[in-house]
């Protein structure tokens, strides 16, 4: 079976451990009380890093891909030792970057912060890239400017994946992971050059509502462009 490694960057408090969760637990989302309500099956810890969860995600071809999610270090803004970032980093095929739509800050610090130290240990073309706004059962306050700056300096539109999502309700968390899956196993294979024709004419942007180039509607079905 296809092995894709996908990590996780964002502040502290913005939602990625709730997201990795709530995807691990089939989307049913951390309900009010911030706490899983579903027991999930077929998932366990990386035998090689504890911190590490996986699971087998199945692609649309009815192909199956096992996801190793690795969430970033729990304080803000970097790593405390110089010697984990690399490993860290190191042959990650999507990097799913998480900010809080009720957070601007969080928002900026993606590129401030994170994207600016993953540019420091690997190119910033080496990966595929997805950009998610959490917690989106609360109020929007960001500045589209600053993520259509984020998402520029990625590649643009045509090569980041942008949504909304709420690891609290579990809306679009599933498919941020299916994406991100199905990215990180056709990067693998183009990089091994055996993505066949088909998968190579499949691979295309998503159109639709998200706020990507494209105002800051969250109400579209999935909500990724």
């Amino acid at each position: 079976m296809d092995e894709v490694k996908i990590i996780l960057l964002g502040d502290a408090g913005v939602g990625k451990t709730s997201l990795i969760n709530c995807f691990i637990h089939e989307g049913d989302g951390l309900g009010s009380s911030g706490k899983r309500s579903g027991s999930g099956g077929g998932v366990r810890s990386s035998h090689y890093d504890p911190d590490v969860r996986v699971k087998e995600v199945k692609l649309s071809d009815s192909r199956s891909v096992k996801t190793y999610l690795h969430d970033s270090p729990r304080r803000e803004h970097s790593f405390n030792s110089q010697s984990v970032a690399p490993n860290f980093y190191r042959n990650a095929d999507v990097v799913i970057l998480v900010y809080a739509v009720d957070e601007n800050p969080t928002l900026e610090a993606l590129q401030d912060c994170w994207v600016t130290e993953y540019a420091s240990y690997q190119d910033v073309t080496s990966t595929s890239w997805i950009i998610v706004g959490n917690k989106n059962d609360l109020p929007l306050d960001i500045d589209q400017k600053n993520l259509d700056h984020l998402v520029q300096r990625l590649g643009g539109p045509s090569e980041v994946v942008t949504l909304f999502a709420s690891a609290k309700t579990g809306k679009n968390v599933k498919e941020v992971f299916e994406i991100a899956a199905k990215k990180g196993h056709d990067r693998r294979k183009m990089k091994e050059g055996t993505l066949n024709l088909a998968d190579r004419r499949a691979i295309k942007p998503k159109s639709g509502g998200a706020a990507a180039g494209g105002g800051s509607s969250r109400s579209g079905g999935g909500g990724c462009c």
